[in-house]
């Protein structure tokens, strides 16, 4: 998955936006024309069987295009969505998650890390996986099809509003006459209003939806993102806290203790911070003297 179908969804409205500018402008220009070289009577009639309706026509059919080619590229972008939910996993792959599964084999941090490529890559892999690093203490952060989906709704609906309400820059906003009504599964319900015609005239410089799922495709590509389970951060509290409460030789076999059973203490340490941070150069010395 990649970003670059969302700048060529920004491109399709851009060059709606431009169009519609020169449609503005050549209208406005033809009006100014007509007034002054007709009389009020032949004016109006021209404006209401000729100019208004070519103008708007042509309006309407470019709206009509960009907004099926900002929804064919949609459509495109749920097919690699779909793609990738559903790309086969590898055998091996699938048989050591559910070995680890089944048999509740404990993970250290590096161990879970070997399995992240594979895992990627599949949906349903990824939520086997995070149900295997929550029973160790992790919560994992991995591509969420629903969220993807979601975020990919936004942008065809914010980009339908910059395509629709755009009538020029504000404030004089010279297309205005031009535009259609909001509509929904076709019927009209209502003009379009000054906060959708803004966001509309600035859409070009501020399009967060398309920022948003950009950064979230960019995303798929990063590392897995490991945290502590609530459950996993009240568990190490608590049993640091019983550590602290010892004195110093107690303390130093405790420690001992508890790092032969948790290999990987000194990273989930890291992961809780604050305080326990200044514990991890303390207790991976004691394994080391270990």
């Amino acid at each position: 998955m990649n970003k670059t179908k969302f700048e060529e969804i920004l491109k399709v409205v851009k060059d709606y936006q431009r169009t519609a500018d020169r449609q503005f402008s050549e209208y406005h220009k033809k009006v100014a024309r007509m007034k002054s070289e007709l009389n009020d009577e032949t004016f109006s009639r021209k404006m209401k069987l000729e100019v208004y309706p070519y103008y708007f026509g042509t309006l309407t059919s470019d709206r009509n295009m960009a907004k099926e080619e900002v929804h064919s590229i949609c459509e495109d972008i749920k097919g690699d969505l779909k793609s990738w939910m559903m790309k086969p996993i590898k055998p091996e792959t699938m048989q050591i998650l559910s070995c680890i599964n089944d048999f509740g084999i404990r993970l250290s941090r590096d161990e879970l890390s070997i399995l992240e490529d594979d895992v990627k890559s599949n949906l349903f892999a990824g939520k086997i996986f995070s149900g295997i690093a929550k029973n160790n203490g992790y919560a994992v952060k991995l591509p969420d099809f629903t969220e993807y989906l979601k975020a990919l709704r936004i942008v065809e609906s914010d980009c339908t509003v910059a395509i629709d309400a755009y009538c020029g820059a504000a404030p004089d906003f010279v297309g205005k006459d031009l535009l259609d009504k909001q509509r929904r599964n076709g019927a009209a319900f209502g003009e379009w209003q000054i906060w959708h015609r803004m966001y509309a005239a600035n859409f070009e410089n501020t399009h967060s939806s398309l920022d948003d799922a950009g950064r979230m495709w960019e995303q798929s590509k990063v590392s897995v993102e490991y945290t502590l389970t609530e459950a996993e951060r009240g568990r190490i509290k608590k049993m640091m806290d019983e550590v602290e409460k010892l004195d110093g030789a107690g303390k130093a076999d405790k420690m001992l203790s508890i790092l032969r059973n948790e290999k990987d203490l000194p990273d989930k340490l890291r992961l809780m911070g604050g305080d326990y941070q200044e514990l991890i150069t303390k207790y991976s010395r004691a394994q080391k003297e270990s």
